[in-house]
């Protein structure tokens, strides 16, 4: 059972930084050019940017 956990563990930190890198790093971009009216990169949310992400 430990030797479980202990790969469990290993696979999340790999898939973790694998995240990391692929969505601060590859996709910066793509994202910023397809959503960045929603982010807003670089300013505090309000209100009204932040209802815009709720699927209502």
């Amino acid at each position: 059972m430990i030797q479980v956990l202990k790969l469990y563990a290993a696979a999340a930190v790999v898939f973790f930084a694998l995240d990391i890198a692929w969505l601060g790093y590859v996709t910066r971009g793509i994202y910023a050019r397809q959503m960045g009216h929603l982010t807003r990169l670089g300013s505090p949310p309000t209100p009204r940017s932040t209802s815009r992400a709720l699927p209502c």
